[in-house]
């Protein structure tokens, strides 16, 4: 679905990694915004990185048994994707920990010391020869930051999708998101509208 992949598009990981693979014009402040933005998104309840597309309020809303379930799946499955996007890779994630709990820990501690760390701690300046001039060279900062907090958020999406438990883990999500766009009640305003085009159409 459309939604789905513009969705999946609008993912920090995609973003970022088109951040690096920029050679020229980088800019510290783009990736100090870019643990920033990762840091805002999983506070607001989308640790995948993907913008939620409804608050999680609304995507708890009324449940009830369908009418119409034709009209109902695909209309939610547009409405929450962000959301459906990020559950999917949580029940991935905590079903690839369950076996591989060392390397998603792993992951996730580095993600944290990158978005919680102070920036000071990554200014690291290397020694230099003689035949390069001497003194010393920075070569952390803005970017080693953002390399670290991509790599353990890389870690976790990769383990999600590739291991076989983080594969058993997307199958429960799968049948999570679907039992949700089933029971999920559309807006009153959607309803209305479908039926008024409805109506015009049968005159």
């Amino acid at each position: 679905m459309i939604a789905w992949r513009d969705a999946a598009r609008d993912s920090w990981l995609e973003r970022t990694a088109k951040r690096f693979a920029k050679t020229q014009g980088r800019k510290e402040e783009e990736f100090e915004g870019a643990c920033a933005e990762l840091l805002q998104l999983t506070l607001a309840g989308a640790p995948a990185g993907i913008p939620l597309s409804q608050p999680w309020q609304e995507f708890a809303g009324e449940m009830r048994p369908p009418d119409h379930p034709a009209q109902r799946v695909p209309s939610n499955l547009q409405r929450f994707a962000g959301n459906y996007l990020n559950l999917l890779m949580v029940t991935a994630a905590f079903a690839s920990a369950s076996t591989r709990p060392f390397f998603v820990g792993f992951c996730l501690i580095a993600k944290a010391i990158a978005l919680l760390a102070p920036p000071e701690m990554f200014d690291v300046d290397m020694l230099q020869g003689k035949s390069a001039g001497g003194g010393y060279r920075s070569v952390g900062g803005p970017w080693l930051r953002c390399a670290l907090a991509t790599a353990g958020h890389a870690g976790v999406w990769a383990t999600g999708l590739l291991a076989s438990s983080g594969r058993r883990g997307l199958a429960v999500g799968v049948a999570l998101v679907l039992s949700h766009a089933l029971f999920r009640t559309r807006p009153w305003t959607e309803v209305a509208k479908e039926r008024l085009t409805k109506g015009l159409k049968s005159q």
